[in-house]
């Protein structure tokens, strides 16, 4: 066949292959257009320690989810994973962190992830351990400090302790083995924060940090102070000093007082040399001193016994009493400078013992006694601190022709807590916010059944008086049973009595 039939028959192929490719086209449906998916429009989330369960509305068209989430809120280092559900559930999350998700519909047809939700942020709780936290108690020994205490949650532990004065800034920490701790160098009457949290012998925790408990300093502190005349101790009525000396040394602990006024105590006895006040500050406990004087030299029996863990004596005296003398021995007022360790307060302490008799005499020298004993506070307490006198005054409101010794001592100003010149008459209770057994007389004269009156203040011939401050107890001491009979061995012919003060 000639060279151009053969071209045109190929020609002619070629455009009938055209031709119907052209039909093929236009016979074809369009291109779907690509759909705009909208964004999820809320989440809810649900965390725990080191998991969170996101869920969100589901989004029309969508054929699945796209979750993204980091502890950053750009999602630098996002970790990523999707859903066919409307819920995720985000694993391996650390405890007590802040985390960020967002959520994105995925088109069912192209698989093309649509807009981002705005994100939100949420924190995964606190590790959760097998063991509870601890549970923290406190309290005060002084107005600038707190003593921590907790309960032991499991064997061989140490524990953290942490102090702040907000509760989310908890952060001056200290390492503990036992289960006490004490923070010092705290301002007074502030509210601070407490948590704790056990650790292993690695400092690895094994609780959470328990959560802040609030505990406040106190402004001040109590001060419990004390007067006892314990008997002399050559006298064997009503028993010796080797039959009753424990039994006033119980007495005396019993009241946790810090300083206490003795009386009549012998200064030499058989088998004691150093007197009764020195074997009752043995009996007592190594804290405990007796003010102390050159020899054989100083008040007799009227001395001062102090617990030198609670106040530190600065200085000390004492002066006889003129007119005073009877049966071979004077009276003295015995004086002393303290400060209170748990506020650092000072105070004055006196302690005195006046004649007893009722003789013209020794109401006289009562008399002058109190007079004496007024001035003699005056002279040495220079700086006027707050002052509280102790003593067996030997008079009281019932005495003829009066009961001058109070009456002198509460018109310089002191105050009788009881207030019981007027008290049996209905008159004032005084400033004693609680009394306990104030009916009962200050001497018992070693009757097996405690001398008690029909009135709300009983026959004080023991006083304590103090200058303006707060006293919140009054005791007349006394171990008795139902029908108010002694129990066990009477200390002494006199009730042990005691006042809790707040120093100003």
């Amino acid at each position: 066949m000639p060279k151009r039939g053969r071209w045109l028959r190929r020609h002619v192929v070629a455009l009938a292959l055209v031709a119907l490719l052209a039909g093929l086209l236009a016979s074809a449906p369009a291109a779907a257009e690509p759909r705009q998916l909208a964004a999820p429009t809320s989440m809810t989330i649900s965390q725990r320690s080191t998991m969170a369960v996101v869920t969100w509305p589901a989004v029309p068209g969508a054929g699945g989810y796209a979750i993204d989430y980091d502890t950053s809120p750009g999602f630098l280092t996002a970790r990523s994973l999707t859903s066919p559900e409307t819920l995720a559930v985000l694993t391996g999350l650390d405890p007590s962190t802040s985390y960020y998700v967002r959520v994105a519909a995925v088109d069912a047809a192209t698989n093309a992830i649509g807009p981002w939700a705005t994100a939100v942020t949420f924190t995964t709780g606190d590790r959760e351990y097998s063991l509870p936290a601890p549970v923290l108690s406190a309290s005060s020994d002084t107005s600038t400090s707190l003593t921590v205490e907790w309960n032991k949650v499991g064997p061989k532990l140490h524990y953290e302790v942490a102090l702040g004065k907000e509760a989310n800034t908890v952060t001056t920490t200290q390492q503990v083995t036992g289960l006490t701790t004490a923070f010092d160098r705290l301002e007074k009457t502030t509210k601070y924060y407490l948590s704790a949290r056990a650790v292993n012998a690695d400092g690895v925790p094994v609780t959470a940090w328990s959560a802040p408990a609030a505990f406040k300093t106190p402004e001040s502190l109590p001060l419990r102070v004390g007067s006892y005349n314990i008997r002399n101790g050559t006298i064997k009525a009503g028993g010796t000093w080797n039959k009753r000396r424990h039994a006033v040394a119980d007495t005396v602990a019993g009241q946790h007082v810090s300083v206490l006024g003795l009386q009549e105590a012998t200064w030499n006895i058989g088998g004691y040399p150093a007197g009764q006040y020195a074997d009752l500050a043995h009996l007592l406990g190594k804290s405990w001193k007796s003010t102390t004087y050159v020899g054989n030299a100083g008040p007799e029996g009227t001395r001062i016994l102090y617990d030198s863990d609670e106040v530190t004596m600065l200085r000390q005296g004492y002066q006889k009493l003129a007119g005073s003398h009877a049966n071979g021995n004077w009276r003295y007022v015995s004086w002393a400078e303290f400060r209170q360790e748990s506020t650092g307060k000072r105070f004055f302490f006196a302690n005195t013992h006046f004649l007893a008799r009722q003789t013209k005499h020794e109401y006289n020298s009562r008399v002058s006694g109190a007079k004496q004993l007024v001035r003699i506070v005056e002279k040495y307490n220079t700086e006027k601190l707050p002052t509280i006198i102790v003593g067996d005054i030997n008079s009281h409101k019932f005495r003829n022709p009066q009961n001058a010794p109070y009456n002198i001592i509460t018109d310089a100003g002191y105050i009788d807590p009881l207030d019981n010149i007027d008290d049996w008459r209905g008159g004032p209770r005084g400033i004693a916010e609680k009394r306990i057994n104030a009916s009962m007389f200050t001497i018992n004269l070693f009757h097996r059944k405690a001398m008690k009156g029909n009135y709300s203040t009983g026959v004080m011939v023991d006083q304590i008086f103090v200058t303006p401050m707060r006293v919140s107890e009054w005791e007349t001491v006394v171990k008795v049973d139902s029908s108010g009979r002694f129990i066990g061995t009477i200390p002494s012919d006199h009730n042990m009595i005691r006042a809790t003060v707040y120093l100003p």
